[in-house]
């Protein structure tokens, strides 16, 4: 009863069919085939005790289908009455632009492969053929599940699954570009011959496995690597006709399955141990898997449905017809893959939400998994793929480059491509002949400053195309760059630049628009004693300058504390003492404020100190991941990204300790003893940002730690009061 004003539950479809069908013969074959499959007019409506409850619609007059005129499709996909009404349409639109066959039901009477036995009776009854009734029907396969329940099955696929998620990683989600309120479902639709279904099906046949397999394996392998672990769990789905009887019945009876994979083995094992999961999750699918999501901490966030040969109709009722494609107001889940065959082609169908993903992102995630099937074609094993991100292996050598610059390659790529398009980020985007002009302005303002070979500027711009242009700017001065970012700590920064750089690229101007030519960016450049101004700009460079606040409004004083019982118990807290302290040992770590200078710190001498493994609340920030924002900071502070140790040692969680629920949902992980280092340290702030880090947020890992008897390390930090 979820969303019941929504389309998120609806399968539509919309064919262009002949003009030459006739219409009121087909509306005839619509209701026998609508009548040979009775489970479709299932009814919702409450019991006694306020439960929902399904029963077959007991209506005298048979369903016949709306011969409609015109047709709108903006409105043409709407929710269905939940309760009482009928789940299920069928219309004929007839209108100047053609005739039309709209079919659309709700997920709880109907699936993919119900819809499409519909449409092949209406075929068979319109051609004349006798219809042959279900004599195995979703009531019947619903009233046998409900036995199986109450037998040993049920107890043994519950088993099943133990031995299988028990201490899983919590589902394996890519990292989000944004958060927004909820929006309509995007979809991005490729057909792609870049791995094609006799390539997959050749190496399936190498390995004993199905195609289902290999999809479902790759795709864990890809969101493995995107989260820099060895381990991935997400969900896929199966049709759940598990026996002949169910072939042509209709009704909903597609089953989520939980899927975890290891990509530390080899690729036969590896697909292997996909193949066994996915059998025995379907010998085992009265467990539902509800029940394991609450048990375990599977959640269907990403989803990879392999789909088969693709559905589409390129004939109706003996003519030509056409399936155009409809959008839902909502995504069921936010990444949903289907993946269908179609000759010699795969058909990617990413249905996703937007309030959460880029279309870019997604484009990208389909490259990655093109990437990652074309490598385990070739026989490469999971921990040996090479994505997107990830740098060669080897560098390659190019003749035509020798005895040439970065700065003269450059020079004749835009001499070559003047119109491609050189740099882009989620706003906008620079050819090569706008990245030439202004690059060569920033290395004008440079220049004047006295900057030159030999020297060093940093480039303070984040994840933007003016990144780039600082990049080719510097270097086109003849100097060299260090790249920062804004959401790097201030103590850095201090040390990395200010202390030894020359000067400071840095992006500015925030509410500038994308279509600013970038010809017209002005600069500001100073060496820390002067500054000159040109004409206004979306790169400034500048040495940076220390920052004060005056503080308008005086600060209450708290009441009194009594701090005796804190005394008392911290007066042994003496140097005299240091002997008598047992080393307990720390074991396994989960660590907060892991991106402060205090907590890196911790993790770097826990990592090369320790055994175990620690867990880093780490907010992504700018950055793709929380993975990539904390291995920068070990590679800025240690000169090592320690990435070897992503998945395995370290494992980040994008949470905040203020935010009760996921605090709560620290409580599934393994952890011996928490480190508290995430403190606010500032003195004054605004709003309760002291008292929710300092205080609540304190209190909270408290209670997390005595709930489960764990031990807990905590830095502490006088600013608990703000202005409220």
């Amino acid at each position: 009863m979820a969303n019941p004003s929504s389309t998120i539950y609806n399968i539509p479809y919309l064919l262009r069919i002949s003009p030459h069908i006739d219409l009121d013969l087909l509306a005839q074959a619509i209701a026998a085939a609508v009548a040979n499959h009775p489970c479709l007019d299932v009814r919702l409506a409450l019991d006694d005790d306020g439960e929902v409850r399904q029963h077959l619609a007991n209506e005298s007059k048979p369903f016949a289908p709306a011969i409609m005129e015109g047709l709108n499709k903006a409105s043409l996909v709407r929710s269905f009455d939940l309760l009482g009404g009928r789940l299920f349409r069928v219309e004929i639109h007839a209108t100047q632009d053609g005739t039309f066959l709209f079919v659309d039901a709700h997920h709880i009477v109907a699936d993919g492969t119900s819809l499409s036995v519909l449409l092949d009776d209406i075929n068979r009854a319109y051609a004349g053929e006798a219809l042959e009734p279900e004599t195995y029907s979703l009531l019947d396969a619903a009233l046998a599940e409900q036995d199986m329940r109450k037998s040993d099955a049920y107890g043994k696929a519950e088993d099943f699954y133990r031995k299988q998620f028990t201490n899983c990683v919590p589902t394996t989600d890519l990292t989000h570009d944004h958060e927004q309120p909820p929006a309509r479902c995007a979809s991005l639709l490729r057909t792609s011959t870049a791995v094609g279904p006799a390539a997959v099906e050749m190496r399936c046949k190498e390995l004993g496995i199905t195609p289902n397999a290999f999809f479902v394996g790759a795709f864990g392998a890809v969101l493995a690597r995107y989260n820099f672990q060895h381990e991935a769990t997400f969900a896929t789905i199966y049709h759940g006709r598990n026996e002949a009887r169910l072939a042509r019945a209709a009704g909903m009876f597609v089953k989520t399955l939980p899927v975890r994979v290891n990509t530390k083995l080899p690729s036969k094992d590896y697909f292997a141990a996909v193949r066994d999961l996915l059998m025995g999750c379907m010998d085992h699918d009265v467990y539902p898997f509800a029940e394991v999501s609450r048990a375990y901490g599977v959640a269907p966030t990403m989803m990879l449905a392999y789909q088969g040969s693709n559905f589409n109709m390129h004939e109706f009722c003996g003519e030509p017809a056409e399936l155009i494609l409809l959008d839902l107001d909502a995504a069921k889940e936010p990444l949903i893959l289907s993946v269908a065959t179609d000759g010699d082609a795969h058909i990617y169908d990413l249905q996703y939400r937007a309030d959460l993903y880029d279309k870019a992102t997604m484009g990208w995630f389909i490259d990655n998994l093109e990437l990652a099937l074309s490598q385990f074609v070739e026989g490469r094993d999971p921990v040996d793929l090479q994505l997107l991100f990830d740098e060669a292996p080897h560098m390659v050598n190019v003749p035509a480059h020798a005895g040439k610059t970065f700065v003269d390659l450059f020079a004749e790529a835009v001499a070559a491509h003047p119109e491609r398009i050189a740099v882009r980020d989620s706003k906008s985007q620079l050819t090569y002949a706008e990245l030439d002009v202004a690059s060569a302005a920033v290395a004008a303002a440079l220049r004047q400053t006295g900057f030159g070979p030999e020297q060093y500027a940093c480039v303070l711009a984040g994840r933007t195309k003016e990144f780039m242009v600082g990049v080719v700017g510097v270097m086109r001065a003849g100097g060299a760059y260090v790249p920062m970012d804004p959401d790097y700590p201030a103590d850095l920064f201090e040390h990395r630049c200010v202390r030894s750089l020359a000067a400071v690229v840095q992006q500015s101007a925030p509410n500038a628009t994308a279509d600013e030519a970038p010809a017209a960016a002005g600069t500001s450049v100073t060496d820390g004693s002067e500054t000159t101004n040109t004409t206004k700009e979306t790169t400034t460079f500048a040495a940076p300058q220390g920052t004060s606040a005056h503080i308008n409004e005086m600060m209450t004083t708290p009441d009194a504390y009594d701090y005796s019982s804190i005394n008392a118990l911290l007066a042994n807290n003496v140097s005299a003492n240091v002997d008598d302290v047992a080393d307990e040992g720390l074991g396994e770590v989960l660590l907060t404020g892991a991106t402060g200078f205090l907590g890196i710190h911790v993790l770097h001498d826990y990592l090369n100190h320790h055994e175990g493994r620690i867990w880093c609340l780490v907010r992504k920030g700018s950055f793709q991941s929380p993975e990539r924002r904390l291995a920068n900071l070990l590679m800025y502070y240690f000169e090592r990204p320690y990435t070897e140790y992503f998945g395995e040692r370290i494992m980040c969680i994008d949470a905040d300790i203020s935010n009760p629920n996921d605090v709560a949902a620290l409580d599934r992980i393994p952890f011996r003893t928490l480190v508290n280092c995430a403190a606010c340290v500032k003195h004054f702030a605004a709003g309760d940002e002291l008292d929710r880090a300092n205080v609540q947020g304190v209190q909270q890992l408290v209670n997390l730690c005595s709930h489960g008897r764990r031990r807990l390390v905590h830095i502490s930090t006088i600013s608990t009061a703000g202005k409220a």
